[in-house]
């Protein structure tokens, strides 16, 4: 009990994640996991790329974050035609067309400076899109998990160390609770309340 106590106070600290719902110990190793495969995988895609992987990192959320934005402004828009079509609105509901079509300055944001829309990154081009939304989503879930900034080769570095120093203390943790014969939720109890 005494060396995981020692990890506990790194590994909750490093992870962001609501302790109290049921199953968050399973569901944070299974995360952890994954992010490891993850930082593998870019470490491995970024060498054959010929590139860095913080580069490869910052292309891939680059990437989500305008696939969101693009999501977003297309829910816009079509709220702004239900809104439109009176059929839909009823009377209180209806908006005039030339109110909620789409403005020049909306897709504007959606543009670059010189008015042409952003292109993907060309190391995102050589992965093919199902790579590059498998890996983007890899990557913002692990940020979503550690509470370390990263952005760079060396915050990977950090990273890989704070997921697999808490991978580590999840697994202890899950085998002193088989052999205590409780559930790993209720043996992270003892460390944290």
């Amino acid at each position: 009990m005494h060396a995981l106590a020692a990890r506990v106070t790194l590994a909750l600290t490093l992870t962001r994640c609501d302790w109290n719902e049921p199953g968050v110990v399973a569901r944070t190793l299974e995360r952890l996991r994954r992010a490891l495969g993850f930082v593998d995988e870019l470490a491995r895609r970024a060498a054959a790329l010929g590139a860095l992987q913080g580069a490869v990192l910052q292309a891939l959320l680059a990437w989500l974050a305008k696939e969101r934005q693009l999501a977003k402004e297309q829910q816009r828009l079509e709220e702004a035609r239900r809104l439109a079509d009176p059929s839909e609105a009823g009377a209180e509901g209806y908006a005039d067309p030339a109110e909620v079509a789409p403005s020049e300055v909306v897709r504007q944001t959606l543009s670059s400076a010189d008015g042409t829309r952003d292109e993907p990154s060309p190391l995102l081009a050589e992965l093919g899109d199902e790579v590059t939304r498998a890996m983007a989503d890899a990557a913002d879930d692990l940020r979503k998990l550690l509470r370390v900034k990263v952005a760079d080769d060396q915050d990977l570095k950090t990273a890989q160390q704070a997921l697999a120093e808490s991978a580590y203390f999840f697994v202890a943790l899950q085998r002193e609770a088989d052999d205590l014969g409780v559930s790993a939720d209720e043996q992270l109890k003892q460390y944290t309340f």
